[in-house]
This record gives structure tokens, sequence and C-alpha cells, in this order.
């Protein structure tokens, strides 16, 4: 598979989690001719997104037209990694920088690793465990914890609206238990077999101990013994990299 076709996946797989996020009780989803958007519906809390921009054969007149009406919504756009050098000009107002094999801080990862490259599963120590949150107190229980890490407290993931998600399979969600007390988390979600790493969060006080390591290790081996044809993720620089090198993940990166 070629680099291009793997950065293809890693795209798609950020459109995927966004639609996710958008299919929930308290949330609205909206598509028109050229684009996507999620929001809150009125008086709720929750992400607001455009993405699975669709600009490309349009003409240059008219892609700048559509790229104002998307800057009108003033809400964060996840604009194709894959885009043309002459769209990301009229998108960005300069010109794409040459691809990059290193990453620095502030960069943003976008990884991947097939079935074969996988790494043994992590082996767990007697006082560590990792379970699946599969009912609706165990998803309560690690979406709370995976938004007071990553979002400060605010529910990007719902506690409740968005379990549903988890009993058709489209995410399953992994917590690490070190002496009974829940320090990891992770989550793999799933387009039909082409999956992404996400939510992956450590308790602070409870971080550069291994922890990650294993419930991502975890999420992982449940994925591919499940069938997952690829497992891509996006992360931001920096302390992120090392850890997803040692589970055999392979950096894709591009200067966008």
């Amino acid at each position: 598979m070629t680099e291009q076709e793997i950065i293809r996946y890693v795209n798609s797989g950020a459109n995927f989690y966004l639609r996710l996020f958008g299919d929930a009780e308290h949330m609205e989803y909206h598509k028109n001719d050229f684009y996507s958007f999620i929001q809150p519906k009125h008086g709720e809390h929750g992400v607001r997104f455009a993405f699975d921009v669709k600009l490309e054969n349009l003409s240059e007149k008219e892609q700048l037209e559509k790229i104002s009406k998307l800057k009108l919504l003033k809400m964060p756009v996840w604009w194709d990694l894959q885009v043309s050098d002459n769209l990301y000009r009229l998108i960005n107002g300069k010109s794409k920088a040459k691809p990059i094999s290193e990453p620095v801080d502030g960069d943003e990862l976008y990884m991947a690793i097939f079935p074969n490259e996988r790494m043994n599963p992590t082996r767990m120590p007697a006082n560590v465990v990792v379970k699946m949150a599969d009912t609706p107190a165990a998803f309560e229980e690690w979406a709370t914890a995976v938004n007071t890490i990553m979002f400060d407290g605010y529910a990007d993931i719902h506690p409740v609206n968005h379990y549903h998600l988890c009993e058709k399979g489209l995410i399953n969600c992994f917590t690490c238990y070190y002496d009974g007390i829940a320090v990891a988390f992770a989550s793999v979600m799933d387009d039909a077999k082409i999956c992404s790493l996400e939510f992956v969060a450590t308790d602070p006080n409870y971080r550069r101990q291994g922890f990650a390591t294993v419930v991502c290790s975890e999420a992982m081996s449940h994925a591919f013994s499940n069938g997952a044809q690829i497992i891509t993720l996006r992360a931001l620089q920096p302390g992120t990299k090392e850890l997803y090198t040692s589970l055999g993940f392979k950096i894709y990166n591009y200067a966008l």
C-alpha cells in the first residue's frame, strides 16, 4: 500500500470520528452538497466541526466562494490531508510545505499500523487489568474520565447519549485499572474494519508508568482479532510519538 493510500485512510478516519460525534440525541448533523457539519442542539454542549469538505472538482472561483461560506460558520474545519497545492493556497493563503519525515513538537502525527506490524500484547502485572466498557455504567465511567482528562470536563463524549455507538460496535472503549483504580483509557473506532485509535488518555497522577501502552495494546489486539485491516491515528506532539512507535505504528506525516 502506498503512503498516499495510507494518508487517505487517516483522512477518512478523521471524517468518521467527527460523524460519530454528531450521532447522538443532543447533537445535530447536517450534510449539503460540499461539506458536513456537527453541532450541539440549542442549550446543549458538544463538538462544533465542519468536515468531509469536497472542493477539488470545482473552478477556482467556486472554491473561493465555498471557502468563504465555510469561514462564516465560525467553527473548526477538517480539511482533506491530500488537497491539491492550489486549493491549499486558497484555503491558507500560502503554499503547501514539503512533506516532512520527522515531525517536531507542535506537529500533528499521522500514523498507521497493519496486522503484520503489530507487537506482541503488553504483558500486564498482576495488579493491572484492562476491561472493555461494554455496559452503560462502564461506558459512563470511561467517558467521564476521558472528558475530564482531555476536554477539561466538558462532555464532548456524552456519557449516556454516545453509548449506542458501543452497542453497534462502531467504537470499542477500554479502561486500564491499577489496584482497582481507573488510570488509563483508549478506544478504537471501526468503520467497516478500517479502524482508528482514539481518546488515549491517562490520569495525570499515573503517567509515565506504562498504563497507556497497556490499554492501547489491548484495544489494538481486540481490533485486529476482530478483522481490522489497518489502524490509523492522529495525535499531537510532544510526548506521543514514543508511545505509538513502541506499539508498532509508523509515521506517515505531511506538513499540511
